[in-house]
């Protein structure tokens, strides 16, 4: 081989090996997805999220796992009894606690797909974050308070990635650039938020109910206090006037006949308004007690809910 020849050879062998290097993780994403072999489940979890052709690749190349209590918390440290966290994607793996209730259609794909779009996200290059942020800070603005609330704890860095992965997985209406970005996932976007909602669904009704049901007991007490307060007034009252009456009635001459009869009618009919006061106030409480035990059985429900998707329930009730 002439001179000139080796060092076109060379160069094109030191070009190929930038562009490999620089292709590294695509062709890692290639040959992992490729090998790959998901259970039964990931499978249906696969096809349940629609993912276009990258999607599927970004997908098996996070080897998605679903996995039972202490697999789980040791794969994502998650050993605390109050834990929530339900999936993570760490060491290039996509992790899923193995929730098997059917109170929550949908939790399996909705938490799959918001671990695969951190995986997309740690494929990004410094520059298609930068080109993404502008686009997730006006969707961050324009979100619902409690998209936003949900935020708050997360660092301006993780914030933004958290703002990419939930706008995917929660929000409907998107920037079209955002929409035809996360189109590049998922054939139907729409369709991932809907899993999302179906799961959260019976919190949503219950965190209605409870709020619905403490607007009634607020309103309610008021009432009781209300109550309480006149049917006090007028028993205090009304003793004095029975008093004053029982001892003008033993006094010659205190009574007429015509005001001792008008007056003790006055009392009667007071003492009746009184009973009567008495057993709506009686009433007014029973309301409320009743939708206090309501109230209550919610609460506990809500417990039961959660617990249903705690990783660490197991832990909690062997403490």
């Amino acid at each position: 081989m002439n001179k000139k020849l080796k060092i076109v050879f060379f160069a094109l062998l030191l070009l190929a090996l930038v562009v490999a290097f620089l292709n590294f993780q695509s062709l890692k994403d290639f040959f992992v997805s490729f090998t790959f072999a998901p259970s039964p489940e990931i499978s249906a979890i696969e096809n349940n999220l629609q993912l276009t052709s990258h999607g599927k690749t970004l997908f098996r190349a996070s080897t998605p796992k679903l996995e039972q209590n202490d697999e789980f918390n040791t794969s994502c440290k998650t050993s605390f009894v109050e834990s929530s966290v339900l999936g993570c994607y760490t060491n290039g793996k996509i992790h899923v606690f193995h929730v098997e209730s059917a109170e929550f259609p949908g939790i399996l794909e909705s938490i799959t797909a918001h671990e695969l779009l951190h995986a997309s996200w740690a494929r990004f290059s410094e520059s298609e974050r930068e080109n993404l942020t502008p686009l997730l800070e006006s969707v961050f603005a324009a979100a619902p308070a409690e998209f936003q609330s949900t935020l708050d704890t997360y660092s301006d860095s993780e914030k933004l990635e958290e703002i990419y992965v939930r706008s995917a997985t929660q929000l409907k209406s998107l920037p079209a650039e955002l929409e035809a970005h996360f189109a590049t996932i998922f054939l139907d976007q729409d369709s991932v938020v809907d899993f999302y909602d179906s799961y959260i669904a019976p919190f949503s009704a219950l965190e209605s109910a409870l709020s619905s049901l403490s607007a009634e007991l607020d309103a309610i007490e008021a009432e009781i206090d209300a109550l309480s307060a006149e049917y006090d007034t007028r028993t205090t009252q009304f003793s004095a006037a029975v008093a004053e009456f029982n001892d003008c009635a033993s006094t010659i001459n205190c009574f007429s006949s015509y005001t001792f009869t008008t007056r003790r009618n006055e009392l009667l009919a007071e003492q009746s308004a009184l009973e009567s006061l008495y057993l709506t106030l009686e009433s007014k409480v029973a309301v409320y007690n009743e939708k206090a035990n309501i109230y209550n059985s919610k609460v506990i429900y809500g417990q039961q809910l959660q617990n249903l998707i705690n990783p660490n329930q197991k832990l909690k009730e062997s403490l």
